[in-house]
């Protein structure tokens, strides 16, 4: 009889056991799915926002050149710089992975030499035809910075689905040790 107590005594603290430690590697696996959306979303998602309205940016300069508008750079030109520069510190202030942080040093310096160039626009000696080469060294920037948005959320999102992927055993091995 005595045998029996310590058996069932065994039993119940090992299903305690594994209860308590399934418990525990979903909470974990939780809290790494959780942390991995947080990441895609203040990382990647809003990353790739800010990359959208600096393209545009660059697309409405594209346009005033494309126009010949010489009113734009008196004042909507200062304003988008403006603008640009706000949305460069608000990346920035983002995840860089190594490789993103190469191209936007790239970016942030070919932004830095359009500024430049269209503050003496004009003048007669200033060359239209480098400003759209360098707007479209920019956007090419952007897209490669849009690539790479892309590439880590996936990757992202495949950290995100790791911990679902081992929660599923966690049910199983639940139903094994009730069943003991």
């Amino acid at each position: 009889m005595n045998l029996n107590i310590w058996k069932w005594s065994l039993g119940l603290v090992l299903v305690i056991g594994l209860i308590i430690a399934t418990n525990l590697i979903d909470k974990r696996n939780y809290d790494q799915l959780s942390g991995a959306l947080e990441t895609i979303y203040s990382d990647r998602v809003i990353a790739k926002n800010l990359i959208f309205d600096m393209s545009n940016l660059v697309h409405e300069k594209s346009i005033a050149i494309a126009l010949n508008d010489s009113t734009f750079y008196l004042k909507r030109n200062i304003e988008i710089n403006d603008r640009m520069n706000n949305l460069l510190d608000d990346y920035a202030h983002t995840s860089l992975t190594t490789n993103e942080s190469a191209e936007f040093e790239t970016l942030k310096r070919d932004i830095s030499k359009l500024i430049q160039i269209e503050n003496k626009v004009n003048e007669a000696t200033t060359n239209r035809e480098s400003i759209v080469v360098l707007r479209a060294k920019i956007l090419a920037d952007l897209e490669k910075l849009s690539t790479i948005q892309i590439e880590e959320g996936k990757n992202k999102c495949w950290l995100a689905d790791r911990p679902q992927g081992l929660s599923i055993y966690s049910p199983k091995l639940r139903f094994i040790c009730s069943s003991f």
